[in-house]
């Protein structure tokens, strides 16, 4: 599995690095000629570039959705099929690496944020005053912020699944057919239906909460009770379920 992953990893990182950072270099590229030589045309350059660059993770999402198909259910398939790994390590290998690119590109769209940002915002002390107010926090508040980072990693894991799940059933048997149409179709049912039950959910079983409240900052979140974290978890469970059930499926046809 391990090779599988790097592979992975290999591939669809140089394919997301141009769209995260070539927009970057464009930027200021375009600014720099523009206060050179003072032909205000170069301004377009800068902006398009910007508009590019915060567009980038979105860019490398349909880049890695994207492989991901190609490599397990269209012109690389059979490549791929080579592997001799069971289906469940190969669905654990797809979610590692959405999960691992997931995380590179946040940061690096954090990254280039803080290069593009008005000259009055100082990441330093931006990173200084960050740390000043962890260091006031409560045990209390510490657990509540990381009951946060426990549901942004639960959202992103259920969004990777959602994409690997969209491939994986618009790819089967009954929905082949269909060509491409079939991942698009499942995918926007899937989204549509976790949104519903996340908003009922919300609605019934969630509310407000402050976790850090002074003078410089207000931090609210949402406040849940255990049925709301265990339907939660279920969705997760049944989307990599489901993943590995018909990527197995589509091997044993293959």
């Amino acid at each position: 599995m391990k090779n599988l992953l790097k592979q992975l990893l290999k591939e669809d990182i140089l394919g997301i690095l141009p769209w995260l950072f070539i927009p970057l270099i464009g930027a200021f590229a375009g600014l720099y000629l523009r206060s050179l030589t003072g032909i205000v045309g170069f301004d377009m350059l800068a902006f398009i570039s910007a508009g590019v660059l915060f567009m980038g993770p979105l860019i490398a999402l349909v880049i890695i959705v994207g492989n991901d198909h190609n490599r397990f259910y269209g012109k690389y398939a059979a490549l791929y099929d080579t592997y001799p790994l069971s289906s469940g390590k190969i669905t654990l290998a797809r979610l590692l690496n959405y999960a691992i690119l997931g995380i590179f590109t946040a940061f690096t769209f954090l990254f280039n944020m803080s290069l593009v940002l008005p000259s009055e915002f100082d990441i330093v002390d931006f990173f200084r005053e960050l740390f000043r107010l962890l260091g006031e926090l409560s045990p209390e508040q510490y657990w509540e912020l990381f009951k946060i980072l426990l549901t942004l990693i639960g959202l992103g894991l259920m969004l990777a699944l959602t994409f690997m799940a969209a491939n994986s059933i618009g790819n089967s048997y009954y929905l082949k057919k269909l060509g491409k149409l079939g991942p698009v179709l499942v995918g926007v049912i899937l989204f549509a239906l976790e949104n519903y039950i996340q908003i009922k959910m919300i609605a019934s079983y969630s509310v407000d909460k402050v976790i850090v409240d002074n003078p410089n900052v207000r931090l609210t979140f949402f406040e849940t009770n255990y049925l709301f974290v265990a339907i939660f978890i279920l969705e997760i469970v049944i989307l990599y379920v489901a993943t590995n059930y018909f990527h197995k499926k589509t091997l044993s046809v293959a």
